[in-house]
């Protein structure tokens, strides 16, 4: 429990930054959908190298708990390298001063602070990305819960001894509620959306979906409640079997969420080279996509292993749950590739505000015609403001006009330098010239 919690944190941020590299190579624009910084932001191999010094630290940590046991250093003392680990990890999160990442830090900061308080914000991409992430690491939460409780309580005590702990036991009702945390997070956002959006589908739905967690904590609290109170001898009762039932339905449900919305597979657009997929695709090859299907169900699935030969002592429950947890972080690995392809492509969530203006086509005459330059343009000027004037937005007319006239004079109007135009004008910035741009964007 002691190392377990730091474990699953770095690998999650070790994921986290392979899935920043992939996005980068593929083409998926994570900085726009994150809508973090685009000059101070972290590549993955910076997140991955963050992670890999904090890993290190971990392994000597655990190098010695394992080493000094050959020579007697008593137990007590050598789980101190665990608390270590531990607060080493704080202190860098929390480092008041502006170095180690401290842009990035803040901003986990920030949206940790706004899962927290998940009702009383607008929920943003980001906020619920990071939540479902947070989803993935129950089990970092409830060593985390146990590390504290063991280092205020149970530290002094033998703990090789058979003699009864504080911690660890789901009777005093706080393990619970602590497994429960990351599901209501995610929970109160949907709630929030639909606030904002008044719309049921998908955000009622969603919440749905999440309140099966609830559900799935009751009961398997309830039954290993039961469990404490007959000294650990097996018993399948009728909570045992409301947590497998709830179990089954949080996994179909989770499931079919995951294909059909998060990824937005199973479109019936879907070409028939691309059955069961969607119409447009981010990453090469379609064997991902289905590889990533089956995946999904299949490591849905892997808690019955904890009902099974959990339950029944045949594996150690705590080898197992630490198996099962690093399975989940990997499940949500593959996940995050699929979920920003599909908001890439989709704008799904419907986070990012998008506005088209018309404008229709620009008849630039070719230096041979028999119209000047400056007649076309002319024209050309009457069409779109006319076009504008019915769009509402005459206030960039005059700025845009004069990016168009300089790259139809010059002969080099494109499409992107409207629309550079057009961006530029938005923000009350003079549009450059197309070599300008050029410039600027090399």
């Amino acid at each position: 429990h002691l190392f377990r919690a730091p474990l699953v944190c770095l690998l999650m941020i070790f994921a986290i930054g392979l899935n920043t590299y992939g996005w980068r190579v593929s083409g998926v624009n994570h900085v726009l959908i994150f809508e973090v910084d685009p000059r101070n932001n972290l590549s993955g191999f910076q997140i991955m190298e963050a992670s890999s010094l904090l890993g290190i630290i971990w392994f000597v940590s655990v190098l010695l708990y394992a080493f000094l046991g050959e020579v007697d250093y008593s137990v007590r003392n050598r789980l101190g390298f665990a608390f270590i680990v531990l607060i080493a990890g704080l202190v860098v999160l929390l480092f008041p001063f502006k170095t180690l990442y401290w842009r990035s830090r803040y901003w986990l900061l920030r949206r940790l602070g706004r899962i927290c308080l998940a009702p009383f914000y607008r929920v943003e991409f980001a906020d619920f990305w990071l939540a479902d992430q947070l989803n993935s690491m129950a089990v970092a939460f409830l060593d985390l819960e146990y590390a504290v409780c063991f280092y205020s309580f149970d530290w002094d005590r033998d703990v090789l001894a058979n003699e009864k702990r504080t911690c660890g036991s789901v009777t005093y009702g706080l393990r619970p509620i602590i497994a429960s945390l990351p599901a209501w997070f995610r929970f109160a956002q949907c709630l929030r959306r639909y606030y904002d959006t008044r719309e049921a589908n998908p955000h009622l739905i969603n919440a749905g979906k999440y309140s099966t967690t609830f559900f799935v904590v009751l009961f398997s609290s309830l039954a290993a409640a039961e469990k404490e109170r007959e000294d650990g001898e097996q018993q399948f009762g009728p909570f045992f079997g409301l947590w497998v039932a709830s179990a089954l339905i949080s996994t179909a449900y989770t499931f079919s969420w995951d294909v059909f919305m998060d990824w937005g597979l199973m479109s019936r657009d879907a070409p028939p080279n691309r059955r069961f997929l969607r119409e447009e695709l981010v990453y090469s090859r379609k064997w991902y996509y289905y590889s990533a299907i089956a995946m999904d169900f299949f490591f849905r699935l892997l808690w019955t292993f904890s009902v099974s030969i959990g339950e029944k002592g045949i594996f150690h429950s705590a080898i197992l749950s630490s198996i099962l947890a690093v399975a989940e972080v990997f499940r949500r690995f593959v996940w995050n590739f699929f979920r920003l392809e599909n908001e890439h492509l989709n704008n799904c969530g419907k986070f990012r505000a998008v506005r088209d203006i018309s404008i229709l086509p620009l008849r630039v005459q070719a230096a041979g015609d028999d119209h000047t330059d400056g007649e076309a343009v002319d024209g050309d000027e009457a069409l779109l403001d006319d076009d504008l004037e019915n769009e509402g937005v005459t206030d960039m007319h005059s700025t845009i006009m004069s990016a168009v006239r300089r790259a139809a004079s010059s002969g080099e109007f494109q499409l992107g330098a409207m629309q550079q135009a057009t961006a530029m004008a938005s923000h009350g910035e003079e549009p450059l010239t197309t070599a300008r741009h050029e410039d600027t964007a090399l």
